[in-house]
Formats: structure tokens, C-alpha cells, sequence
């Protein structure tokens, strides 16, 4: 069985690809008679696997090359059949006798099976999405490009009632494309984990956070909205906007939040604050709590639709497909410099592409990410140069008290700084900490800050502060930003 080397998978199958490149254009032959003497009741032996497999949301490509023909019956002046199928004298169209029914006959037509082992029976598979309005699921014709609305593998036949008089063969070009995916879901929140997110106390996080799991953020801790598919806790004297939570919502003593979406029950704190409430359970106030409103009846998960800000368990899915998007890209990159040490101390990092397995540096460390005596970059959406560094790494382990930071970079240049590490990212303590992290498992970080940058885990978050730097002052990051990131990372798409 002849494999699909070269594709983009872009939906929540992307997770197990092995890069992002161009899709290549693979050759298949569909014959007029594949077995000797099929009809219809053999359960699909006319359907030929192509040996493609496709992903939901890809465009699939058909063109047939070249003139040749089947002939579908040896009798003296029946035409023979081209992919767009016969349409001659008094036929209509295809009966309950041929492989796929209520179609042009005689043309090509297509499924998608879960499985490239067993015959597919029409039944149980998904037909094709038609060629174009009116010609009938499963019909491909000679010239075919539409969404594939399911995953699995392509398979091709000839569509007939009766194979046995059948000969010639088709030639057809098949290409797969996948869609450019969208950083919105990423771009919306400042942390996104696939499992739970735990900010420490004395915090503050300038954007938002979203979690599979829970949430919780300690006492005194500062963040925009919150998107948890379970529970959310509040310490005391925090603030958040909003809370979407899909199990129960706790907020602390004298925590104050704008509005709540509970999939659950909610308990407010004495003396917090909340204006509008929506619960799925009991809802109980303490001491002096304060809600502005009768409590409605919603799920978070229900709210929205939009995969724009996090606010439901169909963005958050989005969310978490482009991180393995992302990270599939990344790691496909050819790098400039192979690392031959395990261990950094004091390092100066020219702009480039770097590999290396477990990477530790030691503590008390000065990282600089130098753009300094270097032509490498591209333009940026100011005018600027845009640096990239990307570091692809199994393991990334930080000792306490280090400091990443940025040197040789213009008024209106930018850092594009981006950690693609395979399993988990460890922060000492008192560590600040700059970069986009994409990981595919845990970002374990403490007490220590992100200065500069986002956090997407497929695993937990445990951070401190993520927008200030190790002192607690907010940071800008004029020269490290999500937009530069994720411009280039649409170069690779």
C-alpha cells in the first residue's frame, strides 16, 4: 500500500503529525474492472484505495490526465466512459443496482474509510462531498476540488452495476491541502494548558487564562478572564473579569470578578464582589458577599461558539489543535546549530534554529538572545527586522535566579523568541523568564515570571507572574510580542 508522505493535517488529528510541508501530488489509477467479475453485491471491491489519507477540513484536489477511457459495455456504438460519466440516449440517473445510487452513471466517485485494510461498504463509510450542486453525493467527475468532511482514507471507483465487460482505466491526479489555521484561539489568552493552570499568590497575569482542568489563582493575584472546563478558584483579595467555568466557581475572601458562568455551583467569599451570576447549581454567599443581580441559569460551555476568546469547550479544543500545529511546524524545521553541550551558563544566542535533547541551564544565569552583528531576519509590520530565534528541545530545565534577555534590536525591530520543547519546561526559583513556549507536556514553573511571552502546554501550567519581570514591574515587550510570533510562524503554514 503506497503511503501519502508529504501532507498538512490541520485539525484535532495534527497532534500526531510529522511536519508541515507543501502537499505532494500523488498518481492512482482507477480501473474499469478491478476484480473479474464484481457487481454490485460484492460490498464494495470496485472501491480501489489510493493509499491517501485525508484529514476533516482539507481541500481534496482531482484532475484526471490525460484522454483514456473505460469501456463499460462491448457493444457497437455505446461511448465509453470519462470520469464525468455517460449521459447518452434515454439513461438516467444511477439505480439502487450500481455501487453509488442517485448519480450521473459510469463516473468516478469516492469514499472516506476509517480503515485502509477492509473492503468499504457505502453504507458505513462517508461519501464524498459532490463535485458541485445537484450532481449527488460521492460523484467526483474529472475535475473535482471540495472539503473533505470526515478523516480517513480515499478510495475511488468506477460507478457501475456490473463489472464483469468492463475495461480501461482512468489516470488521476490527486492533491490534499489543508487550511491555513487560524492563531486566534492561541493569540486570545496569555496561558492556555491542557490540563489545569495554578498561578501563585501576588501574581499578575495581563491577559487571559483557559485550562481543560481547573483554574486556581492564589491570593492577591491579578488576571483578565478565566476559561476552565472544570472548577475555579479565587484566593483572596483577587481580581478577574470573568470567570467561564464548567464545574463549580469558588471566589475568595474579598475577591472581586465581574461577571460568572458556572456549569456548577458558585460560592462567593465574604465580602466579594460579583456582579451578574449564571449557575447551574446552588449558589451561596458569604458575609457580606455582593451580587448585583438574581442568578440566571447557564453552562459555560454553551455560551458561545466563537473560537475568537476562549469562553467554551469547542474553542478551547481549537486552542489545543493549533498547539500541535504549531509544535509539528517547529519541529520540522531544519536547524542552523545543533547543540553539542547539555548545559548553558552565561550564553549569547544569535538568531537561528536550534536542536538539542534535555537542556539545563545552571543557576544564577544570564541568557541573551543577540541580534547583534547578524543579517538574519525578515520585515516586520513596522518596518523593522523581525529576529527568530526557535528552540527545539526534548527537555528544558532552568536553575534558580536566571534572567533571559534581549540585546542588538532597533527601535522597530522585534524578537520572535519560541521554545518548542517535547515533554516539560522547569523553572527555578526567582527566574524570569522570556519566550513563547509551545510544549507538549508540563510548564512547571513556580514562583518564577514570564516576562516576555505566552504559555501553550498540552500538560499543566504552574507559573507565577506571566506580562511582568522579575522585579513585579509590567512589562511592554516592544521587542518580544505575539504578533511577531505568530507572523512567522504563518510563514510556515
Amino acid at each position: 500500500m503506497k503511503n501519502k508522505i508529504l501532507k498538512i493535517c490541520l485539525t484535532g488529528l495534527a497532534l500526531s503529525v510529522a511536519g508541515l510541508v507543501n502537499a505532494a501530488t500523488e498518481s492512482v489509477t482507477v480501473l474499469g474492472n478491478p476484480v473479474p467479475g464484481l457487481n454490485r453485491s460484492d460490498g464494495g471491491k470496485a472501491f480501489q484505495s489510493t493509499g491517501i489519507r485525508v484529514v476533516e477540513g482539507e481541500t481534496i484536489n482531482i484532475k484526471v490526465v490525460g484522454d483514456d477511457t473505460i469501456d463499460w459495455w462491448h457493444r457497437i456504438g455505446t461511448p465509453s466512459a470519462t470520469p464525468d460519466g455517460v449521459t447518452f440516449g434515454n439513461l438516467g440517473l444511477s439505480d439502487s443496482g450500481f455501487l453509488v445510487s442517485g448519480i450521473i452513471r459510469y463516473g468516478l466517485v469516492g469514499l472516506i474509510s476509517a480503515n485502509d485494510e477492509q473492503v468499504p461498504v457505502v453504507s458505513e463509510n462517508t461519501l464524498v462531498t459532490e463535485a458541485s450542486p445537484g450532481a449527488g453525493q460521492g460523484f467526483i467527475g474529472a475535475d473535482y476540488s471540495q472539503i473533505a468532511h470526515a478523516s480517513g482514507y480515499l478510495y475511488l471507483a468506477f460507478n457501475d452495476d456490473w463489472y464483469g465487460d468492463n475495461s480501461g482505466y482512468w489516470t488521476l491526479n490527486i492533491t490534499t491541502v489543508g487550511p491555513t489555521p487560524t492563531p486566534t484561539p492561541l493569540t486570545s489568552c496569555e496561558a492556555i494548558s491542557g490540563g489545569y493552570i495554578s498561578i501563585t499568590a501576588d501574581s499578575s497575569v495581563n491577559g487571559c487564562l483557559a485550562a481543560k482542568s481547573y483554574v486556581t489563582i492564589g491570593a492577591n493575584t491579578k488576571t483578565d478572564n478565566i476559561y476552565a472546563g472544570a472548577a475555579v478558584t479565587t484566593g483572596a483579595w483577587s481580581i478577574a473579569e470573568n470567570i467561564f467555568s464548567g464545574a463549580a466557581t469558588t471566589l475568595g475572601t474579598d475577591a472581586i470578578t465581574q461577571n460568572i458562568h458556572a456549569g456548577a455551583a458558585i460560592t462567593l467569599g465574604a465580602g466579594s464582589k460579583a456582579e451578574k451570576i449564571y449557575a447551574k447549581a446552588a449558589i451561596t454567599l458569604g458575609a457580606g458577599a455582593v451580587k448585583d443581580d438574581d442568578p440566571l441559569n447557564a453552562n459555560a460551555n454553551t455560551l458561545s461558539t466563537s473560537v475568537k476568546d476562549i469562553h467554551n469547550a469547542t474553542s478551547m479544543d481549537a486552542a489545543l489543535t493549533q498547539i500541535g500545529v504549531a509544535r509539528a511546524a517547529l519541529t520540522n524545521l531544519a536547524p542552523d546549530t545543533v547543540l553539542s553541550t547539555t548545559t548553558m551558563g552565561i550564553e549569547n544566542l544569535s538568531p537561528g534554529v536550534y536542536k538539542g535533547g534535555a537542556l539545563n541551564v545552571t543557576a544564577s544565569s544570564t541568557i541573551t538572545f543577540d541580534a547583534s552583528n547578524t543579517a538574519n531576519g525578515s520585515t516586520n509590520t513596522s518596518g523593522g527586522t523581525d529576529y527568530v530565534w526557535v528552540m527545539n528541545l526534548g527537555t528544558l530545565t532552568v536553575g534558580a535566579s536566571t534572567h533571559f534577555k534581549t540585546k542588538g534590536l532597533g527601535e522597530n525591530d522585534t524578537a520572535s523568541i519560541i521554545w518548542n520543547v517535547d515533554t516539560v519546561i522547569t523553572l527555578g526559583a526567582s527566574t524570569s523568564f522570556r519566550g513563547t513556549a509551545f510544549v507538549g507536556g508540563a510548564f512547571s514553573a513556580a514562583t518564577s515570571t514570564v516576562s516576555c511571552g505566552n504559555l501553550y502546554a498540552i500538560g499543566y501550567i504552574s507559573v507565577g507572574s506571566i506580562g511582568v519581570d522579575r522585579f513585579g514591574d509590567k512589562t511592554t515587550c516592544e521587542n518580544q510580542n505575539s504578533d511577531a510570533v505568530f507572523s512567522y510562524l504563518e510563514t510556515l503554514y
